[in-house]
């Protein structure tokens, strides 16, 4: 084959059949590489799954941990507030016992003295003399001193 000008011609066939060719090549590789890139991003994904996987058994384990030690905190603390409630008990029993055994003695020093006052006065009468206003000062004395020691000794029990 020739053309106007008597040249030969050269056929495009076999030439537009290697562009075709190479560009069917290119158009593989193409699809190879993103084939090859899915498989990465997709592992990458599952890898990144596992960590956060990992990561969240690791933060749930540590907030247990927590919890744990502030459960254990405030047990210890409660011990703590109810071994000091007994020994404010076990002080305030001890204080309340000196001072019932103060109060008694108090109250029988108290008697005492006003078994003394009532003996003089029972001597006084069996003489026979001070009858009259002078005695009824003395009933009035002892009166209020067994009234005394009545409140002192209520005030005591209870």
């Amino acid at each position: 084959m020739t053309n106007a000008s008597t040249s030969p011609v050269i056929d495009p066939t076999k030439n537009v059949l290697e562009h075709v060719a190479a560009a069917v090549r290119r158009l593989d590789d193409v699809a190879a590489l993103r084939e090859e890139l899915s498989r990465e991003r997709t592992e990458n994904l599952r890898r990144e799954m596992e960590l956060r996987a990992q990561h969240a058994v690791q933060i749930s384990t540590a907030e247990a941990r927590r919890v744990d030690a502030l459960r254990e905190l405030d047990r210890l603390e409660t011990r703590s507030q109810t071994e000091q409630a007994r020994q404010v008990a076990a002080t305030l029993q001890s204080a309340t016992e000196v001072m019932a055994q103060k109060l008694a003695a108090i109250a029988e020093t108290i008697r005492k003295e006003l078994d003394a006052r009532v003996g003089v006065v029972e001597r006084y009468q069996a003489a026979g003399s001070g009858r009259g206003s002078g005695m009824e000062k003395l009933w009035a004395l002892i009166g209020g001193g067994i009234l005394l020691a009545l409140a002192l000794w209520k005030g005591l029990s209870h």
